[in-house]
């Protein structure tokens, strides 16, 4: 039996699911011990939280401090209410078409949705569904996909309502259906992921192929090359073109940065117009993200978070 049980955890899918099942937990109940483990396993070094000096320890020092128990952080991770600050912020016109919205899964019927759409969950991680053709679903597939997002929701949603320092149970979701975004000659839209720092746009993060064979590079503003990506990412077959709307993306990235260390804002194009797609604080949970080098810089150094770091221990000093 022990023997079984070893060639079982040689099995890296099931080594995978231990571990991202433990993570999931010790994120929602011991999110220090979570970011220690994370980052000694990712690394190989230990977390350096009292003087924070890589881009992923000052990231995991924010979503510890500065971003945790932040109602605001909440929201702006929420894919619905998120809106609101886009409207205020920039203006409505680079919100994506809003078909439906709903409170319940029980609600959502396959009839009543349009031939193509983009379904998501308010909250959640790889709750999204995009339906090019909504002959090729049925009911019952999609009441399906729906248990599924639903299952297991208990630890995420833990862990989003200490960022928003607020009770489960007033963690209200909700279910979105919005148009279907298609970029012509792409296979999916291309993803403008700008990395914006204390609300300055220094990278452009380009993905295209998101869902098949991954391709992308880092960008200047300027549009000018910076590096290639690591991890399973390949080198585009030849340069992507810059968009048409780069001047409004640059100016609707940096009106959403304001007054944040680090957001990534991410943006599509769609006909040559912008479209927002979303706002990421803890892009790939602080860990192992795409970062890069600008003029010799790392986005460690770009990331200054003293002020932050001061007003924590401001905090901590006069409540002693």
């Amino acid at each position: 039996m022990i023997i079984q049980l070893k060639n079982k955890l040689k099995n890296k899918k099931i080594v995978k699911r231990i571990y991202s099942k433990l993570s999931i937990f010790l994120r929602a109940y011991f999110p220090v011990v979570a970011a220690r483990l994370r980052y000694y396993i990712a690394y190989g070094e230990k977390l350096n939280l009292k003087y924070p000096q890589t881009f992923s320890e000052k990231l995991l020092w924010l979503s510890l401090n500065t971003y945790r128990n932040n109602p605001l952080i909440l929201e702006l991770s929420d894919k619905y209410l998120v809106r609101n600050y886009v409207k205020e912020k920039v203006g409505e016109e680079i919100l994506n078409e809003l078909y439906y919205v709903w409170e319940s899964p029980d609600e959502i019927k396959l009839d009543e949705l349009p031939e193509s759409f983009a379904l998501k969950l308010s909250q959640g991680c790889g709750t999204n569904l995009l339906c090019a053709d909504k002959s090729k679903l049925s009911q019952k597939q999609l009441n399906l996909i729906l248990k599924k997002w639903n299952k297991g929701q208990f630890f995420y949603d833990k862990i989003m309502a200490d960022i928003g320092g607020i009770k489960i149970k007033n963690l209200k979701k909700y279910y979105i259906c919005e148009k279907y975004l298609y970029q012509e000659g792409q296979e999916s839209p291309i993803d403008y992921k700008f990395y914006c720092f204390n609300g300055i746009p220094k990278a452009i993060l380009v993905i295209m192929n998101r869902f098949t064979a991954k391709a992308g590079v880092f960008m200047t503003p300027e549009w000018e090359f910076l590096s290639e990506l690591s991890g399973n990412y390949k080198a585009p077959d030849e340069p992507i073109k810059k968009p048409k709307s780069l001047d409004m993306m640059i100016e609707i990235a940096r009106k959403l940065s304001e007054g944040f260390p680090f957001v990534r804002v991410d943006l599509y194009e769609i006909a040559g117009k912008t479209i927002f797609g979303e706002m990421t604080f803890f892009p790939s949970g602080c860990v192992k993200m795409q970062e890069t080098t600008i003029n010799g810089i790392n986005m460690g150094e770009l990331l200054d978070i003293s002020k932050e770091m001061y007003n924590i221990q401001t905090k901590s000093n006069n409540t002693v």
